[in-house]
Order: structure tokens, then sequence, then C-alpha cells
């Protein structure tokens, strides 16, 4: 068997996000119990030998009832539970344990490869994919098992954060195939392509509509702005989503541009400044606003969706409200003939379609810190639910 070695030294903060925990205090009177049951007694006596727990029986009591015994007992883990929530608890618990416990990357690392090659079910096979990207050792991972989970859909998307980290070039052609499927829309995915910067650069410039959703997906999720004299044409789409996603893609755009010349601004320096020329625009800032000139005017498909969602774009955005809000349709049209060829009359919006703010990509939530939990019941298969009590309604 072909053994795909690679090298893997990462930050264990960086790679996994976790958050303080606190030990459970369980009476040592029922650990010992445990410990009876499950390795004996030291004879007829009765007499339980503590050994190493003698000299620290809180250091004893904390490792036992960690992770620690379950993530070495991975491999052990029942593949048919009937409730796939209990396997991410686990996987939240088992990733915090990793961040604090480097030392037992090693070991864990070869547990959950082992696991890639005999695990069947997806969902843990997945947990094995996103837990290894959390370990900082040198990983050997077969070829051949690498290429069976990648043709999986559902498992690709767990493994593309690993061919990140890896710089795996395994699955090029698969990747650039997918970079130029136009619905093909996966964060995980959008993620691996800030790895792949050339790509993403030459896909941002394919001018085609259908491929315009995604490559401004693309922008907003991965923070490359390029061919933006293109993608400004799309405020003024008959798609409103298309129209929405240029004012998403802009307005990210021009907050990193005015963040940096604000925080290097120079005693002196004379405002507004300009912090970018394209063909077709530039991106103005003062120290309190920050707005777009278009020279010339865009030809638009629709002048209302180019009003409600490039306004706050316009240095007269203020006055355009008022406008508005007065339903003053003249001295609307007389500002937007400023920015667009205005070729027919403009449907004044209601104050409920101005765009006020981007819809931020989500951050990941600090989750509910589940190390304590007993998780027997995912190793014994001993569990009072049933498939159906798990499904959603």
């Amino acid at each position: 068997m072909q053994t795909f070695m690679v090298s893997m030294v990462l930050a264990t903060s960086m790679s996994c996000f976790f958050i303080s925990t606190s030990i459970s205090r369980a009476p040592l009177g029922n650990f010992f119990q445990r410990l009876r049951h499950e390795h004996g007694s030291s004879g007829e006596t009765g007499e339980f030998k503590t050994g190493f727990v003698n000299s620290n029986s809180s250091q004893a009591l904390r490792e036992y009832t960690s992770m620690d015994r379950w993530i070495r007992s991975f491999l052990k883990i029942k593949q048919n539970h009937a409730d796939p929530s209990d396997y991410e608890k686990f996987f939240t618990s088992s990733r915090n344990y990793l961040a604090k416990n480097p030392s037992c990357h090693s070991e864990v690392s070869k547990t959950l490869v082992e696991a890639l090659a005999t695990f069947k079910n997806v969902q843990l096979l997945s947990m094995a994919y996103r837990l290894l990207c959390c370990v900082s050792v040198e990983l050997e991972i077969p070829e051949s098992t690498l290429k069976r989970h990648f043709k999986n859909s559902y498992l690709r998307e767990y493994m593309f954060p690993l061919v990140s980290k890896l710089g795996l070039r395994l699955f090029d052609s698969i990747l650039l195939r997918l970079l130029h499927k136009p619905h093909y829309e996966c964060k995980s995915f959008f993620d691996l392509m800030k790895s792949r910067r050339g790509w993403a650069l030459e896909f941002l410039c394919l001018e085609s509509r259908e491929l315009a959703r995604k490559q401004m997906m693309l922008m907003v999720h991965t923070g490359m702005f390029h061919n933006l004299d293109y993608f400004i044409t799309f405020f003024g789409s008959r798609d409103r989503s298309l129209s929405f996603l240029a004012f998403e893609t802009f307005m990210l755009f021009m907050e990193e541009l005015v963040l940096i010349e604000r925080n290097g601004k120079q005693e002196g320096k004379e405002w507004p400044a300009m912090v970018h020329k394209g063909a077709s625009f530039s991106v103005w800032c003062n120290l309190e606003d920050a707005w777009i000139s278009l020279e010339p005017c865009l030809e638009v498909e629709s002048p209302s969706n180019f009003l409600i969602h490039f306004i706050d774009f316009m240095c007269e955005k203020e006055k355009l409200r008022k406008l508005i809000a007065a339903g003053n349709r003249n001295e609307v049209e007389a500002i937007l003939k400023r920015y667009v060829d205005l070729k027919e009359p403009v449907s004044i919006p209601s104050s409920r379609w101005i765009s006020t703010s981007p819809r931020r990509v989500a951050l990941s939530k600090e989750e509910e810190d589940v190390e304590d939990t007993c998780f027997e019941y995912l190793f014994s298969g001993r569990t009072y639910k049933d498939a159906a009590d798990c499904i959603e309604i």
C-alpha cells in the first residue's frame, strides 16, 4: 500500500478553538469504586491499592475523568448510535481536549488515522478528519484512503481543511472543476481557496453571469477582491440577490481599504483622500465617511435595485434618504443620474429595502464545553434513545 507522508506542524491554538473548562469534583469514593469495578481489588481482603493515586489523587481523578480515556478509545466507539448529535458532543470535547493536551497528539493521531481505514460511519469519519486538523504532529495517511474518501461528497467537505493545512496536491484537478461549477458553494471549499490564490484570481477574471454569484461569494469568504470594475455593474442587476451580493462585496472591500488608510494617516494629510482607483470607479474617504465615485455612469438593468444597494456608497446618502422618505422622485432621480444612465423612471423603495450593513460571514461560536461528560453510552451501546426519538420535525 502506497503511503502518503506529510509534515504537519501547526499551532494548536490556531487549529482548535476552545474555552476554559472546570473539572468535575466527583467524590473520591466514587472514583475508587469505579477503579475497583474495572481493575479489581488487591486480594481477598478487599484492600484496594491506589498506587499512583495516593501521590496526587486530585490529578489522577482529573486524568481519569477527562477526555483522555475516551479519545484514546475512539476505535471502540459504536458506529450505530441512534442520535448523531451525541457524536458531535464527543467531537467538541475531543477537540477541546486536544487543544489543551498536545502531549497526546502523537498517539491520538495514530488512532484517528487507523479509524480512517476501518470506520464505515461517515459522520465518525468526518470527525476523524476534523480532529486530525487539531494535532501538531507528522501524519502518515495512506493515499488510497484519502482518494477513496474524497469521492464521497459529504466527507469531501470535511477533508478540505486538512487538504489546505497539509498542502496536499492530490486533488487539484477535482478542486479546479469544483471551482468552476457555478452552484457549488461550500464554506470549507472557499476557505481552501485561500491557499490557491492564483486559481481564485483567474476565476474572478471570468466575466460570465452564470458564475457571478459564486465569484462574489468567493470574495466575501476569502477577502480576495479582484476585477471589481466588472462586479460593480451587478449593483444594478435585475436579480436582487446579485445586487445584494455586490453590496456585501464592496462594503467589505471598502472597510478594509478605509481601515488601512485611517490607521496610516499622517499629520497634515489632506482629506478626503482617494484610497482606490479603478477603471470605472474610485473610492474616497475622510475621517468620518467613505464613498464611491463612478466614472463614467453605469449602464444598469434595474435603477431601483441599484438605488437600494448602492445608496450607502454615495456621498449624498443622507440627503437621498430624506428625499426617499419624503417620496420626492424628481430629486432622487436627479442625484441618481450622476451614477447611472437612467433610461426609465425609478421606483422609490420603502425604507425597509435600504441596505444598512453587510451580512457577515458567520464566526464559529464557542460551543458548550462538555469535556466532563461521560461518553460510556457511545462505547457500550447501552442507550434509551431510539432513532425515531432523534428525528427533527
